[in-house]
């Protein structure tokens, strides 16, 4: 789904999205009036204000603040989707600040990319100290409060447990692009989201609270690659890894903010 101007791009329109925003068409493209293209922009959480009451840094830009409050509209699960070198980082420090969970958080990421959430730490919220868990770490070494940041196969094979922490945010998450045919998409299914599944049998647990996903504008928005963040922020259910049904998704989008420069990316199921 692409908004350029009042000219809204698509395949298609759900029901739902045509039933809040008054479009009769089913397929498109579509003119929007002004009314139309801001129920749109209501329905897509993308018209959410930064409520007075919550501080954030002067330095802070525009939409970083916007990100801040969807990211904070969305009960602690929802995708950042922003381009490279915009603020993404900084934009979830502050919303585990906000919620009081940082010193609790597991941040996962590429190797090469844990060294400038340490430094994004130190200068963004000086009262914390990061520590950092890689490889050889393990579960019963964590001690103290950190946040803790780690790489992702520390965790996929099992070397560190996440259930230890409140709080988790996924940067660069495109590692879950691979949905139900790859084993750390299961893996984290079942340690974040405690939803394990194998050939036979299905077990339900309680997920970490909060959850963040963090990444570059998916472009193209690839809807597997979509479903595979709805389904760890656990605001989808996971029926057919390969052949997600329209009848998987919830009636809400998908919890997750994308900035452009002129357009917004939307999963269009």
């Amino acid at each position: 789904m692409r908004l350029v101007g009042h000219t809204l791009y698509a395949p298609c329109l759900p029901e739902r999205v045509r039933a809040a925003t008054g479009i009769t068409k089913v397929f498109g493209p579509w003119k929007l009036t002004p009314e139309q293209k801001q129920a749109l922009r209501r329905f897509l959480g993308l018209a959410i204000e930064l409520p007075p009451d919550i501080p954030v840094p002067d330095a802070f830009g525009e939409h970083q603040k916007k990100g801040l409050a969807f990211l904070l509209s969305r009960n602690g699960r929802a995708m950042l989707a922003m381009e490279m070198g915009t603020g993404k980082t900084w934009t979830v420090i502050e919303c585990l600040k906000h919620y009081g969970v940082l010193d609790r958080t597991l941040v996962l990421a590429p190797k090469s990319v844990v060294s400038s959430w340490v430094r994004e730490l130190r200068l963004r919220a000086p009262h914390v100290e990061p520590r950092v868990a890689l490889e050889s770490a393990k579960s019963e070494a964590l001690s103290g409060i950190g946040p803790w940041l780690t790489n992702y196969e520390t965790v996929r094979d099992g070397k560190l447990n996440p259930q230890l922490f409140d709080a988790a945010s996924l940067d660069e998450a495109s590692v879950l692009r691979g949905f139900g045919g790859t084993k750390t998409f299961r893996e984290f299914m079942a340690l974040f989201a405690g939803d394990r599944k194998t050939m036979n049998t299905r077990t339900r647990s309680v997920g970490l609270k909060y959850r963040f996903v963090a990444t570059a504008t998916p472009s193209p928005n690839d809807y597997i690659e979509l479903l595979a963040y709805a389904a760890f922020l656990g605001i989808m259910t996971l029926v057919k890894p390969k052949h997600a049904s329209s009848n998987a998704i919830p009636p809400r989008p998908i919890s997750s903010l994308s900035t452009r420069t002129k357009s917004v990316n939307s999963g269009c199921g």
